[in-house]
């Protein structure tokens, strides 16, 4: 069952489904679900695996704000969904859920469950969303912006959700800390949120932490990833589950010049966290000059390879990065691996790795364009912005798609549209929802907020 929460949705549910290849097939056996963006209008499609082919269908879903990111689920029957939220910076996201087979009607619109969602994942009859924001009556900054959530949604009960935790704010050293809740993780029944944790709005990264809460989203343990020698995870934005371990993966604060990322791992059975991976630790120079290393995704197939994605943003967002390939043993020895890839200058905001088991295809969000590679990093097929509708904005696994209309690309119906406010785009890989414990959605790295 594929581990990483197909996130169908995560990269923008929708991006656009080119037809590169129409007709190629029927019945796919992996997708990926995503979503695209011009930062204005955003679309999302699917990009649909059969052997050792790709057929893109582009533009499923369309009509999206600027702020459209998607996710994969399972629904109370065991049935997959993708998810769209348009955020429209103030309260509560508009949600809406389709079944894979037929992206015309949504099964669900909503719009009450929260703001902000930066990561979903199901258990049972109930979907838990972690939220970067909210905007509660009475919250404590000008325009109303309070802290993040972490939601559920009864899935039995009309998709109602049902209760809430919110990690309020609180003094630190003189210093206000804003908790935003950044991924989720689900596995033995326990919910697992990440969290970052401004100074200040968003003036300077503290410790971020990974809180465990029960089912009914009572606190149970929390950690706070640094150590006694000073060094600590900041603006940490996913998070991947193996071994009984979560591993976090933290950019250092602010994307760009003198901002140092690390990865952190974390033992759920005794909540204990250790720093295995120092963004130092990690060689990087492009004609004589060192680039700085933070920390933008993190993944790992069933047997142990594990993926990352090391790299810096420059004040243009053009990224410089470097795609490690290692096992999870080295990795928790603090061996990064070989460098299977390295991208030099890529615009474009969405990063991010993401491991499909059922097709043995790592999907790489880089930039504006999205890849998909085999397990030693060796690249299969990579997919421009014309192909998939517009720039890559998030991406999800999806277990099975049937092509609509015997395989044609083209519109399948068109979606909400937020009203686009802000020029940046979400950060943070996030969501996921698993077949049966879907792990956290992967979303763009450059956000307005951070």
């Amino acid at each position: 069952m594929r581990r990483i929460v197909r996130f169908i949705a995560v990269l923008s549910l929708f991006v656009c489904l080119t037809c590169a290849f129409p007709g190629a097939f029927g019945t796919a056996g992996a997708d990926v679900f995503y979503a695209v963006s011009n930062y204005s209008t955003g679309s999302a499609g699917v990009v649909a695996k059969d052997g050792g082919s790709f057929s893109v269908y582009k533009d499923l879903v369309s009509n999206f704000g600027v702020d459209a990111a998607g996710f994969t689920f399972r629904d109370a029957g065991g049935a997959e969904r993708a998810m769209i939220r348009e955020y429209n910076y103030g309260p509560n996201d508009t949600v809406y859920v389709w079944d894979p087979d037929n992206f015309k009607t949504p099964v669900l619109n909503s719009s009450g469950w929260g703001s902000n969602v930066h990561a979903a994942a199901s258990s049972g009859q109930y979907l838990y969303l972690a939220t970067y924001e909210s905007y509660a009556a009475g919250a404590t900054v000008p325009g109303g912006e309070d802290t993040g959530e972490v939601v559920r949604v009864d899935m039995g009960d009309g998709y109602k959700r049902d209760r809430a935790y919110q990690y309020k704010r609180h003094a630190e050293n003189g210093n206000t800390v804003s908790p935003h809740a950044e991924d989720i993780h689900i596995e033995g029944g326990k919910i697992y949120v990440l969290y970052g944790m401004p100074y200040n709005g968003v003036s300077q990264y503290e410790p971020s932490e990974v809180v465990e809460f029960d089912s009914g989203l009572n606190v149970l343990r929390k950690v706070q990833l640094k150590d006694s020698s000073g060094k600590a995870a900041r603006n940490a934005v996913t998070m991947a589950g193996y071994g009984g371990k979560l591993y976090v993966a933290a950019m250092g604060g602010y994307q760009g010049p003198k901002s140092w990322g690390d990865v952190w791992e974390v033992d759920i059975g005794t909540m204990a966290a250790r720093q295995i991976l120092d963004g130092h630790d990690i060689p990087y120079t492009v004609d004589g000059e060192a680039v700085n290393v933070g920390m933008y995704g993190v993944d790992f197939a069933p047997d142990g390879t594990a993926f990352l994605l090391a790299g810096s943003y420059s004040g243009s967002y053009a990224f410089r990065a470097r795609l490690f390939v290692t096992t999870a043993g080295r990795l928790s020895a603090g061996d990064a691996g070989s460098v299977a890839a390295e991208y030099d200058s890529n615009p474009g905001y969405s990063w991010g790795v993401l491991w499909d088991e059922g097709d043995s295809a790592l999907w790489c969000m880089a930039g504006r364009s999205l890849e998909a590679r085999g397990k030693g990093g060796e690249p299969l097929r990579s997919f421009t912005p014309a192909e998939l509708g517009d720039n890559v904005y998030s991406v999800s696994l999806l277990d099975g798609f049937s092509p609509p209309g015997g395989g044609d690309g083209g519109n399948g119906g068109s979606g909400g549209g937020c009203a686009a406010g802000a020029s940046g785009i979400a950060a943070v890989l996030a969501a996921s929802l698993a077949a049966y414990k879907r792990r956290p959605a992967l979303f763009g790295g450059c956000s307005w907020k951070k």
